[in-house]
């Protein structure tokens, strides 16, 4: 007789042998208690000796050899080469060490247990300036699309971008690099979002989307703080590129301002000041070219500071809406961004 649930051997009453069925339970009850497999996508059994017991995998699909017709079943290690196997039930967890990620089954297949919240949740994993060619990323986690879970990484990482070019932008992905959160530069901008606003490397669902960094002239990354989705530079931000107007004078109709250089593909939203230095005449800020959308008017000899939304050309407009064309105009300076990701 056995037990209904895992099947476990019972032992007979005056039984000549009780120690048979008694060790086999054990062992059964030794295998999935606080269940731990070292692999679930092996198709034939590894070469193991005496030490090996009690050691245990998941028998990965259309398996071969000793695990022929196998496929799902928990392998647990009994001797040399010697196998006993566990066919699981529903419900059964079991923590898939090269993995670092617990399984459940669910009647059919093993599947990964969902954490850290829905599709596309993130959290931590900030982006620190660390050198001109480098960035610390702390610890946290991340959806990955391609995997249909979150992977984490339990501590502070540097990273450098090699062979660094000049006035580009470095995308930060995040990857499961054998259960743990590892992450790369690519010039490869993001692709849209595929849950909320969650986004992968375009062609690459492997890779989540962290944040981004512009190199300077001198193939130098720009410092930055970062809090939250906002990037502040810290840097001159009245000189090239976070000035993205010089003595802007145009009186003729709204003329577009990209902002390209110094906010990434995944913002709207940028941040700094706008200075209107002429003597007369108000000048419109505004969101499309021709002044329909979104828009406000800053005064002779005045500045204002604000957040700027922005096209999907990365672009703001300006014209002098009063007054006549100045000699001295509207100078646009960028202190930062906000970003979705």
């Amino acid at each position: 007789m056995s037990t209904p649930n895992l099947g476990l051997s019972t032992m007979p009453e005056n039984s000549l042998q009780p120690a048979i069925p008694f060790n086999e339970t054990l062992q059964i009850i030794d295998a999935i208690l606080q269940g731990n497999v070292l692999d679930k996508d092996l198709t034939a059994p590894p070469t193991t000796v005496l030490a090996d017991a009690g050691k245990r995998w998941i028998v990965g699909p259309a398996a071969t050899g000793a695990w022929a017709t196998k496929s799902g079943q928990i392998a647990l290690c009994v001797g040399a080469d010697l196998w006993y196997f566990i066919p699981p039930k529903t419900g059964f967890c079991v923590y898939v060490t090269d993995e670092a990620r617990i399984y459940q089954y669910n009647g059919s297949a093993w599947a990964p247990v969902v954490e850290n919240g829905p599709a596309g949740a993130i959290t931590g994993l900030v982006m620190v300036y660390n050198s001109t060619t480098s960035i610390d990323i702390t610890a946290g986690s991340a959806h990955i699309q391609s995997l249909g879970y979150a992977v984490s990484r339990s501590s502070t990482i540097n990273k450098t971008i090699a062979g660094i070019a000049a006035n580009t932008w470095y995308h930060v992905y995040a990857y499961n690099n054998a259960g743990v959160l590892d992450f790369e530069f690519s010039t490869t901008a993001p692709a849209a979002a595929y849950s909320g606003t969650a986004r992968s490397k375009t062609g690459d669902t492997s890779r989540r989307y962290i944040g981004s960094v512009r190199s300077n002239a001198s193939s130098q990354i720009f410092k930055f703080l970062m809090e939250d989705t906002r990037i502040i530079y810290l840097e001159n931000c009245t000189a090239t590129p976070f000035r993205v107007l010089s003595n802007g004078t145009v009186h003729t109709g709204w003329t577009q301002v990209d902002f390209s250089a110094v906010v990434p593909i995944t913002s709207r939203m940028a941040y700094g000041n706008a200075q209107n230095l002429a003597p007369s005449g108000g000048v419109g800020i505004g969101t499309d070219n021709a002044g329909t959308g979104f828009y406000y008017v800053i005064n002779p000899a005045q500045a204002f500071a604000a957040f700027w939304p922005l096209d999907s050309s990365l672009s703001a407009y300006y014209d002098y809406i009063t007054g006549s064309a100045p000699t001295t105009g509207l100078y646009w300076d960028v202190w930062g961004y906000i970003f979705t990701r």
